[in-house]
């Protein structure tokens, strides 16, 4: 039983990689799209409105809010720092 318990969070932890990486290369493509357009490459009020929204999502899931913000601290300080690369 705890081996198939493990099984899935390994399953469950090689998706969410996927997922982060997937989220990283869009990050990337608006990074490039941003700097073609001689666009700001972080927008204040879009971090907020994103980040409230996540927390919500998280809350209607069961998650505690202060995981949620923290995760998405962390995402989106990093995919910022790739889309100025």
């Amino acid at each position: 039983m705890l081996n198939q318990l493990r099984q899935q969070i390994d399953k469950v932890d090689n998706e969410l990689l996927l997922v982060l990486k997937k989220r990283m290369d869009i990050s990337r493509q608006m990074g490039e799209y941003k700097k073609n357009k001689d666009l700001e490459i972080k927008d204040p009020n879009r971090w907020e409105e994103v980040l409230q929204s996540r927390i919500n999502k998280g809350v209607e899931l069961g998650l505690d809010p202060d995981l949620v913000r923290e995760l998405y601290d962390s995402v989106i300080h990093k995919y910022s720092q790739a889309q100025q690369h």
